[in-house]
């Protein structure tokens, strides 16, 4: 690993955001426009691709810096992005500032992503090529993705673009917008449900990677908030061909099984204390029927994210048993 030399960074002294942008864009330019390898990278020209790739060498420099001329570079890439022409040259450059951003933790960009990646989709989508910026520009959105409201926005808007959507973000996706509002779960499903859908329908996952899927929601919004929504989830006969939850449903099942063997994790709840309700031991072998002896008819007419009231209330009386909180037997004694 090569790093600056001290003498080096501390020719920065005094820049602003402003003056990174020039310098980073003088640079980049240079390198992917203008055939001039690394030499507009001076005065650190050195530690530019000689172990790394490029947005790991910058990175490299970045750390360099101190905390004020960080929080000033991180704008500039943010600054940079967002001025960056819609050309089909300036591709790569704005490629390596995607990859830059999530190292460096530059939440910055979250504003500009959407507008920007949709400018060049339309590029790629008129070229007829597939350079996968639709997929990069997911991922390093996932990446930065806190509890603020610019990224459950920004991943709501590359979403809800079916043009360009990759379905195999999907999973990625759901999961990061129910780490950033929990309290939004059904919400998010119901943005996903036919990508999801359309994702399991073409990858096949297996048993295992939908009992990760499931195990990893719920650590995100913990065991109460599923409960507490399961009567709003789209549970249906397995075979009518409408998007559901009924992968969710079985991986629920199975993960809280007694014979689930021992690789297999805990139940953890998010935002709760580790022995409250932590692990749900109860055996469901014989408790819940197959997710298709749920099914009272399909509702395509209605919204993806409303169910009819004799599916909710089903759903309900599945999840109590599912939860250990009504037995079987009481449950057949309402019957």
């Amino acid at each position: 690993m090569i790093t600056p030399a001290p003498e080096d960074i501390e020719k920065f002294r005094g820049y602003s955001e402003v003056s990174f942008e020039q310098w980073l864009r003088l640079a980049l330019e240079g390198y992917y426009l203008d055939n001039l390898g690394v030499q507009n990278f001076a005065p650190i020209d050195y530690c530019i691709l000689r172990e790394h790739t490029l947005a790991a060498d910058l990175k490299i420099i970045y750390d360099s810096f101190s905390s004020n001329e960080r929080a000033s570079i991180r704008l500039a890439v943010a600054n940079l992005l967002s001025h960056l022409p819609f050309e089909p040259r300036y591709v790569p450059i704005f490629r390596v500032l995607l990859n830059l951003a999530p190292s460096i933790g530059a939440h910055e960009v979250l504003k500009v992503i959407p507008a920007r990646a949709n400018g060049f989709l339309s590029i790629e989508r008129e070229a007829g090529t597939s350079h996968g910026i639709y997929g990069q520009t997911l991922e390093t959105v996932v990446e930065l993705a806190d509890q603020t409201s610019e990224a459950k926005a920004c991943i709501e808007r590359l979403v809800g673009t079916p043009a360009a959507f990759d379905i195999r973000y999907a999973p990625k996706a759901l999961l990061a917008l129910c780490k950033i509002a929990p309290d939004e779960f059904v919400r998010h499903v119901a943005l996903l449900r036919e990508p999801l859908s359309r994702n399991f329908q073409t990858y096949h996952p297996t048993p295992e990677g939908l009992h990760w899927l499931a195990y990893d929601l719920l650590k995100a919004v913990g065991l109460a908030t599923i409960e507490a929504n399961w009567h709003k989830l789209r549970i249906v006969d397995a075979e009518v061909n409408e998007p559901n939850e009924n992968w969710l449903h079985a991986a629920l099942v199975q993960m809280l099984r007694k014979e689930e063997s021992d690789h297999a994790p805990a139940v953890i709840v998010a935002n709760e204390e580790p022995d409250v309700r932590a692990t749900v031991t109860a055996s469901l072998t014989d408790l819940l029927p197959p997710a298709k002896d749920t099914h009272v008819g399909a509702y395509p007419e209605l919204p993806s994210d409303q169910l009819a009231p004799n599916e909710k209330e089903i759903n309900g009386e599945r999840m109590a048993v599912l939860l250990g909180t009504r037995s079987a037997d009481e449950l057949l004694e309402d019957a």
